[in-house]
């Protein structure tokens, strides 16, 4: 399926009949006459109408309570990532002033320190706030404006070094500057600001990103990056601008050379375990509404020095435009974390976004995630982080991402999957802690909200990024809603327990003897108390028997289950760690728990398949699938078949399994061995894995070889500007496809073409023609404009 510069997403769709001739070559033009729409700016820092009054005096911040909202109390989840404490919500500097776009950065030494900025609107001044916490979150300090900054034009982003210096970028006031202040005293005093980095010329210097080096085995230990795109460029590039002595001298560069019809957007910065320092960025279609079309990455193994960039690394379908009755501004800038534990996934990049209309995510917004494991040459297929049903018609968007001590990941996103209507939204932070290859949601806002545009700033603007920071076994997601009557920051610290990982047993015809419970039990923060690390199972109501658990290595813990004969077996796991946090497997044990039947086999597979249907000759041989399950495990499925009749031969082939209960594989045959018209039946077998071999089949079915097709032409990951344009009041686009992409038999002809439109502009499209036309052109480069035949007149 090929991506049409996100306007369109289309399929060629061609359907052949008998003919007297063959196209070889064909060529489709389209002529579109619109009218002429306002679009908006790729530019999302905007000017605002009133600024910091630096005649303002600025007072030392002073020590503020909580502010706690509605619940009272931690909440407790219970899931199979572990045990999670939920604070109650709380705004870390209550004020009048609306806040938003928020970013936040823990002290990598003394994590008790937490420093989080945000945009600050008076309205009588507008920049960058902030807040501070010495002691987990205990008491804060802060203030609506950072002096050390002075005017600015917002865009906070924050850093610390492990010697404790503070460090808060923004977009100067001129709006075409990087600039950057710090403190050496927990916030008390901030120095001047120094201009990091400058545009060309005098555009916006926008969506930036402060990365800093704080690995201190690193050989370049202590750089600080800031990343932005240069508006005032063609192409509009991302720069970054590097500093190897603490932010007092900075060199700059062009990093990003977009691709023809795209721009850089939303850059984001992290090193590695051993000093590299990688960026993401959106890549952004050139044309309103400038959707993100893929995720640029970059790498540099010699401290910025020198790049190497993917401008297209990661293929997506952002969401930047405006969502809900109030209109909110929203984009899909990814976000970027690198584990740098040491542990088992130590250097894995990581980074999440928005997108919809593209797998994994489905026709609403989705969180989306991909990972590589090999320093960015290559990512994994993209998973969907949100667990609401897909397609149900709710929004998630504005991800962040953060990887705790122990490797785990958390991803904090807005949600509106609870309210009885779209539009209201909370707050869920995704975790996994197998490398991101499955994830829990645990909601952490303890209120909702309706969001809406803040009043005064840019149209739909209500931020656009939020944050999220760990250190003292916790994580901490921070956002900005208006449940307060204006838009603040808000966080809910979540105290991270202990998880255990266990792969549930299976059914088995062993009844006496043990079975082994295998499992791993990752701490956080604690060790585990090996007295409170135990097997609880029973063959009746009431689990009466428990054994403690075995520390073989690591962190692999084992136990056994005594066999008293056949019957269904129930059990959990259960574990503690030194600070009394406790653990189950399954998640809400007692009262969930694994279960396995221990009985000689009796039950045949079920085997559930969906009919196939006719098929074209020039697709044969199609492909047999089917789902087959059984209590004790499947030893084998297969397909018997024939053509027309017995008579002609039987055959065989083996249904091979594609990943959990699934099993497929083609035909044994080909072309020459089918004719059109001719019928295939066929039945497919199962025999389950139990020492009595049960076996079943479902019905027979059939199927006839026809003389029609559906050719699909195109993948889906070539990004293009054509064929449909909405801006301009007329356009035109002309296409050649070669025969030997159609792929026509002899005696075949075109009767249908269609695109699959996955979305569009709103605009109607009067005059929408298509025509057609042969020829013998192996390319063209100008405009055909004889002998075309008009397909399609009319409106879109």
């Amino acid at each position: 399926m090929a991506k049409i510069e996100k306007f369109v997403n289309f399929n060629l769709t061609i359907i052949m009949k008998k003919l007297v001739s063959a196209m070889a070559i064909f060529v489709i033009g389209f002529m579109i006459f619109t009218g002429q729409k306002t679009i908006d700016n790729p530019v999302w820092n905007t000017p605002v109408t009133t600024a910091w009054d630096v005649s303002i005096p600025y007072s030392p911040y002073l020590p503020l309570d909580r502010n706690i909202s509605v619940k009272q109390g931690l909440y407790y989840m219970y899931s199979p990532s572990g045990v999670f404490a939920v604070a109650p919500s709380f705004r870390p500097y209550p004020t009048t002033a609306t806040q938003s776009e928020i970013h936040a950065y823990i002290h990598p030494m003394l994590q008790g320190t937490i420093m989080v900025g945000w945009n600050s609107y008076g309205p009588s001044f507008y920049g960058t706030g902030f807040g501070l916490t010495t002691n987990t979150g205990v008491n804060w300090t802060g203030n609506n404006t950072l002096p050390g900054l002075a005017t600015n034009s917002g865009d906070p982003s924050v850093a610390v070094y492990p010697d404790g210096k503070i460090f808060m970028n923004a977009i100067g006031s001129s709006y075409s500057q990087q600039v950057i202040t710090w403190s050496t005293n927990n916030g008390t005093s901030w120095s001047p600001y120094v201009v990091a980095g400058q545009n060309q010329s005098g555009s916006t210097a926008d969506k930036n990103h402060l990365g800093i080096d704080d690995k201190t085995t690193s050989p370049y230990y202590g750089n600080l990056y800031i990343g932005w795109t240069d508006f005032s460029m063609s192409g509009y590039p991302a720069k970054i601008t590097r500093s190897s002595n603490g932010g007092v001298n900075w060199t700059t560069q062009q990093v990003t050379a977009p691709i023809s019809g795209h721009f850089s957007q939303g850059i984001n910065i992290h090193t590695g375990p051993n000093g590299e320092v990688y960026f993401v960025c959106a890549t952004n279609i050139s044309g309103s509404p400038y959707t993100e079309d893929y995720i640029g990455f970059g790498k540099s193994t010699n401290g910025g020095a020198n790049w190497t960039v993917n401008e297209s690394a990661i293929d997506v379908n952002g969401i930047r435009g405006n969502l809900k009755t109030s209109g909110i501004r929203v984009n899909s800038f990814p976000w970027m974390a690198v584990d740098k534990t040491g542990g088992t996934y130590n250097g894995n990049i990581y980074v999440t976004w928005a997108q919809k209309n593209l797998a994994p995510a489905g026709s609403d917004p989705d969180i989306c995630f991909a990972k590589s494991t090999n320093g960015g040459t290559n990512w994994s297929t993209p998973v969907r982080v949100n667990n609401d049903p897909l397609n149900n018609g709710r929004d998630q968007w504005f991800s962040n991402i953060c990887v705790d001590a122990y490797g785990g990941i958390n991803i904090i996103f807005y949600d509106s999957r609870n309210p009885t209507t779209n539009d209201s939204a909370e707050v869920y932070v995704g975790r996994s802690i197998d490398g991101g290859a499955t994830w829990e949601n645990i909601k952490v806002s303890d209120h909702r909200f309706r969001p809406a545009p803040i009043s005064g700033l840019a149209g739909g603007y209500q931020g656009d990024y939020i944050g999220i920071a760990t250190g003292n076994n916790k994580v901490w997601p921070f956002w900005a809603d208006n449940y307060s009557g204006v838009y603040q920051t808000w966080t809910a610290p979540i105290d991270l327990g202990p998880s255990i990982n266990h792969t549930p047993l299976s059914n088995t015809e062993q009844t006496s003897g043990t079975r082994a419970i295998n499992s791993t039990i990752i701490t956080a923060g604690s060790s585990i108390d090996p007295t409170k690390t135990k097997l609880f199972y029973t063959k009746t109501t009431n689990f009466t028997d428990s054994v403690l658990m075995t520390n073989t290595s690591g962190n692999n813990w084992t136990a056994n289950i005594t066999l008293t004969g056949a019957g269904t077996y129930k059990y959990y796991l259960k574990t503690a760690d030194m600070l009394g946090r406790v653990a189950t497997s399954p998640a809400g044990a007692p009262s969930v728990y694994h279960s396995f039947i221990a009985s000689p086999d009796t039950i045949k597979p079920v085997i559930t398949h969906t009919a196939l249907g006719n098929t074209p000759k020039v697709n044969w041989p199609a492909t047999v699938s089917a789902v087959v399950t059984d209590n004790i495990g499947i030893d084998s499925v297969w397909v018997r078949w024939y053509k027309n009749n017995p008579s002609n031969g039987i055959k065989h082939f083996k249904l091979l399994n594609t990943g959990g209960d699934n099993f497929a594989a083609a035909f044994n045959s080909d072309t020459s061995q089918v004719a059109i018209n001719d019928i295939i039946y066929y039945k497919i077998f199962a025999q389950d894995a139990g020492s009595n071999h049960k076996k079943d089949s479902t019905a027979q079915y059939n199927f006839s070889i026809i003389n029609q097709a559906t050719i699909t032409i195109g993948n889906g990951t070539t990004s293009c500007g054509w064929p449909y344009y909405t801006f301009y009041m007329d356009s035109r686009t002309q296409m050649l496809y070669l025969g030997s992409e159609i792929n026509i038999p002899t005696g075949g002809y075109i009767t249908n073409i269609g695109f699959n439109v996955i979305s569009a502009a709103s605009q109607t499209m009067n005059g929408f023609k298509i025509k057609m036309k042969n020829t013998t052109a192996s390319s063209i480069s100008a405009f055909e404009t004889t002998g075309m035949i008009t397909s399609y007149d009319g409106t879109y």
